[in-house]
């Protein structure tokens, strides 16, 4: 489970170093994407690939979901140091320049060059989102049961 944040230095290349607590579960080679506006995520393979399983469709639709997607995916290496080299195109696209957040999201790793304004919820608000996430969660898997 990837979870934490830190800051780290971006070199001219592109070359930053990925958080010891994230490298093992990452993969020697990681998928990274364009996220959302201002960010990328980078994704264990095995995750990438559950991801385009789930997108691969026969429709017009589902094929045009999965060719977006897939267009903006890079193969990405990690050295032995722990270091990677993020594509220029999705620096770009993340105005990524000198400093990097890297942020543990569960199964992904949020990357970007600021840190995402997160100020809308308290932290009580995330104790008790997380509790009715968790208790809707329980609930389904019951109903199935069934």
């Amino acid at each position: 489970m990837f979870i934490g944040n830190f800051q780290h230095n971006i070199d001219d290349n592109g070359r930053f170093c990925i958080p010891a607590q994230f490298r093992e579960e990452l993969g020697e080679n990681f998928v990274a994407v364009k996220g959302d506006v201002g960010f990328v995520v980078f994704f264990p393979t095995s995750e990438f690939n559950k991801r385009c399983s789930a997108l691969h469709g026969s429709t017009p639709e589902a094929k045009a979901l999965l060719y977006n997607y897939m267009t903006s995916s890079h193969q990405m290496v990690q050295d032995k140091q722990g270091r990677a080299v993020i594509p220029a195109a999705l620096r770009n696209y993340a105005d990524i320049t000198q400093t990097v957040y890297i942020v543990g999201m569960v199964d992904q790793i949020f990357v970007s060059a600021k840190i995402l304004d997160n100020e809308q919820y308290t932290p009580r608000d995330m104790y008790y989102h997380s509790e009715e996430a968790l208790e809707k969660k329980e609930q389904k898997r019951l109903l199935e049961a069934l």
